[in-house]
């Protein structure tokens, strides 16, 4: 059985995009294992969809920031 490719072609946002970076480099087994079950693309995605909420919600935007690098990009 081949391992599943990535199912969106879609551009990453910025945090789904920093999120992918931090895996790739801090968490390389991760990465891999996400990249080989085809889901790292949907776990970016669901990160940037997240960032948009929290950025929606907090009205200071350096709050909102340091809320998504902590919470969600480097965790």
């Amino acid at each position: 059985m081949k391992n599943a490719p990535e199912s969106s072609t879609l551009p990453l946002g910025k945090y789904g995009a920093m999120h992918k970076a931090f895996l790739k480099k801090h968490k390389p087994k991760v990465y891999r294992e996400l990249v080989s079950l085809g889901k790292l693309h949907y776990i970016c995605s669901g990160i940037d969809d997240t960032a948009a909420t929290i950025l929606a919600t907090i009205p200071d935007r350096e709050v909102a920031h340091e809320v998504i690098l902590c919470e969600l990009v480097y965790n």
